[in-house]
């Protein structure tokens, strides 16, 4: 069992009955809340962060109590903790990601908590995200932020590489801020990396969507045509296509429609993000990929001098190039099929 500090029990003490009447108002508006797993919770996860927090600020140890008690009952009220949790993952924030920013949760609990839970949510609740990869990145990012704005810098860096596409221009605009050790770290390279270096690395991932972060740490690699990703899924399956899509460009968006929704598709190297658009679907398939790049009916793409057989593509119904990305779709199937060329001069 958890040993509480003095000053947690103080604290609890002190504001026992403006506590308790909270957690009462929260459960005569209409929330279930488990009385037993809060009170453990507050015992496993709320104590020891106090006592962190008492250990690197003691003059604040106090004052953390019951911002993180409110954060907690509006965490439980909303079945994000708890025996109710729609998912474990605001659990594996308070319990591995909480403790590794002490010093900032010492400056201003309510904001750190509430900040970091959220994120945690927003990603696992982006349909092919990795939220465990976010979450074990963010014990190696926190202790080296200095403010609450690095944090939510570094952090998404960290959302973009778990899934986030969306927050690509933003997290390689928001690397390119940070301290160098602290850049590093959110992009899950060396602390020793040089500011040379990581220049010269997010110069490669901002003009080559494609490529990762790892691949951008080493030499070019030979130029090559290949399939970069499978995109969308029958909505009988847990996808998002009633009907197999049609893919057109406009300038530099992807725009996919299954006859009845239409979805601008953002996607790159960490993930693909179907955004639902108010647009009129087209009527008409795409009339093609243009000079650039474009599939034949015997499934062989050609671009740029590079060509690739694809046989499953034979019979395709349309075909985009956008933004350093062919867009394929087939009559057979509800995915969408990306490629693009790899390697230098891309």
């Amino acid at each position: 069992m958890t040993k509480l500090s003095p000053v947690f029990i103080e604290a609890l003490d002190a504001e026992r009955e403006a506590l308790n009447a909270r957690f009462a108002q929260s459960v005569r508006s209409g929330v279930a809340i488990d009385r037993e797993a809060f009170l453990g919770h507050l015992r496993d996860a709320v104590a020891p962060l106090v006592q962190q927090v008492q250990a690197v600020a003691p003059e604040r140890a106090r004052g953390v109590v019951v911002p993180l008690f409110d954060v907690s009952l509006d965490l439980f009220s909303a079945a994000l903790l708890g025996p109710e949790a729609k998912s474990c993952w605001v659990e594996r924030v308070c319990h591995e990601v909480l403790p590794a920013a002490t010093r900032l949760l010492a400056r201003d609990p309510r904001q750190v908590t509430g900040c970091l839970c959220n994120a945690a949510v927003q990603i696992a609740g982006q349909r092919g995200t990795r939220p465990q990869h976010w979450i074990e990145r963010m014990p190696q990012v926190a202790p080296a932020c200095h403010s609450l704005q690095e944090l939510l810098q570094a952090g998404a860096g960290a959302a973009w590489q778990a899934g986030m596409v969306q927050y690509r221009r933003a997290a390689l605009t928001a690397v390119g801020t940070l301290r160098t050790p602290l850049a590093a770290i959110a992009l899950g390279l060396p602390e020793s990396t040089s500011p040379q270096d990581l220049t010269g690395i997010v110069e490669r991932l901002t003009g080559q969507k494609w490529l990762t972060v790892a691949a951008a740490a080493q030499p070019p690699a030979r130029r090559t045509l290949a399939p970069v990703a499978t995109a969308g899924e029958f909505s009988g399956y847990g996808g998002v296509m009633h009907r197999p899509p049609l893919v057109r460009a406009e300038g530099s968006r992807l725009l996919v429609s299954d006859g009845r929704s239409q979805w601008e598709m953002l996607a790159d190297a960490y993930g693909v993000w179907f955004r639902k658009t108010a647009e009129s679907p087209p009527k008409q398939p795409s009339p093609g990929g243009g000079p650039v790049a474009s599939v034949d009916r015997q499934g062989v793409i050609r671009w740029q001098r590079l060509s690739l057989s694809q046989p499953h593509l034979v019979g395709l119904t349309s075909q985009a190039v956008s933004d350093q990305t062919l867009a394929v779709t087939t009559a057979t199937s509800h995915h969408v099929f990306l490629y693009s060329i790899l390697g230098a001069s891309a």
